[in-house]
């Protein structure tokens, strides 16, 4: 899911915090990879998720 933003739940909302950038393994696990992001870029993120689920 590159590209995709990484999302936390905090108080019944969510909001993003990163972007996934890949995978890649962690103690022989597969785990996400993850950029992290500006404040305005988190604002527009969660805009936009906002918009598209209010159809």
């Amino acid at each position: 899911m590159s590209g995709g933003p990484v999302l936390v739940q905090g108080d019944s909302a969510w909001t993003s915090i990163g972007v996934v950038t890949g995978t890649g393994d962690v103690d022989d696990t597969p785990r996400g990879i993850a950029a992290p992001i500006f404040e305005e870029t988190a604002r527009i993120i969660d805009s936009l998720i906002q918009t598209s689920l209010a159809g």
